[in-house]
C-alpha cells in the first residue's frame, strides 16, 4: 500500500485575473464529492482524458492524486491534495504555467509531508518558470530516548508543530532562492550617467573635441582655459 503524501498549495499574485482564472477553474458549484474524484484535478490542469497510469504518473507526479480542499476567492487560493508516495511536482509545475500566462510574476508556493514521519517532508516555491524545492527527513519521536512517559508524551505533542514549522522554513529558504535569483537590478545605463555627472563636468572645446573632465583631477586646466 503507498504512502499518502499530502501537499499545500498557495498563490500569490498582484494581478486579479489570476484569481478570477482560478475561480473560473474551480467553481463552487463543483462540489466535494465532484472536486474530490480522481480524475478533476489533472482534468483541469491538462484537460479532459481517460486515466492512464503512466501518463498521470508523468504529468501529476504521482500514480493517484486527489483534492482535499480547495478555497479561492477574488484574492485568495489555496489548495491540498492528497496522492501516492510522492508530492504532486506535476501539479504545481502546470499550476504555475496556467498562471503565469496572466502574470508572469505568479508565484506558487507548497509545503508537503508524508503520513510516515521516515519519509521527507518538505516545501518548496515556483517563481518565473524555475522550481526550487527542498526536504528533509523530521524523525518523530521514540519513546526509547525520553526518560519518562511525561517527557515523551510532552515531545509527542511538540512534534506536530514542530513538523509545519521545518516544512514552512524548508519552503522559505526556496522562495528566499528564487527572490534573490530573480531580483530586478537598476538600469545600467542609468547608474553609469548618475556617476558620470556626479565626478565629472562636460567641457566645450573650441576645436569641437568636447570631452568629459573629472573635477577633482582636471578642475585647474579648466580654470586656466578660462584665463585666455
Amino acid at each position: 500500500m503507498a504512502n499518502h503524501v499530502y501537499t499545500y498549495i498557495e498563490v500569490e499574485s498582484e494581478n486579479p485575473k489570476v484569481f478570477e482564472k482560478l475561480e473560473s477553474m474551480f467553481p463552487e458549484s463543483d462540489d466535494w464529492r465532484t472536486k474530490s474524484s480522481g480524475m478533476y484535478l489533472h482534468d483541469k490542469l491538462y484537460g479532459p482524458s481517460e486515466y492512464d497510469r503512466t501518463e498521470f504518473s508523468e504529468r501529476m507526479g504521482a500514480k493517484w492524486c486527489h483534492i482535499e480542499e480547495v478555497e479561492t476567492d477574488e484574492e485568495f487560493f489555496t489548495l491540498s491534495t492528497e496522492s501516492a508516495w510522492y508530492y504532486c511536482e506535476g501539479v504545481v509545475q502546470q499550476l504555475h504555467s496556467i498562471l503565469s500566462e496572466i502574470d508572469e510574476k505568479v508565484w506558487v508556493k507548497f509545503t508537503f509531508d508524508d503520513e510516515s514521519s521516515s519519509q521527507p517532508l518538505g516545501g518548496g516555491a515556483v517563481y518565473m518558470g524555475e522550481l526550487s524545492v527542498e526536504d528533509e527527513v523530521f524523525n518523530e519521536p521514540e519513546e526509547e530516548d525520553f526518560d519518562t512517559t511525561e517527557a515523551y508524551d510532552q515531545a509527542q505533542e511538540n512534534y506536530w508543530e514542530l513538523q509545519v514549522e521545518k516544512r514552512t522554513d524548508l519552503r522559505d529558504k526556496c522562495i528566499d532562492y528564487l527572490t534573490e535569483e530573480y531580483k530586478e537590478s537598476p538600469p545600467v545605463e542609468d547608474t553609469e550617467f548618475d556617476t558620470k555627472l556626479s565626478n565629472q563636468v562636460w567641457v566645450d572645446n573650441e576645436d569641437g573635441d568636447d570631452e568629459w573632465f573629472h573635477k577633482e583631477t582636471d578642475d585647474s586646466s579648466c580654470d586656466d582655459s578660462n584665463e585666455y
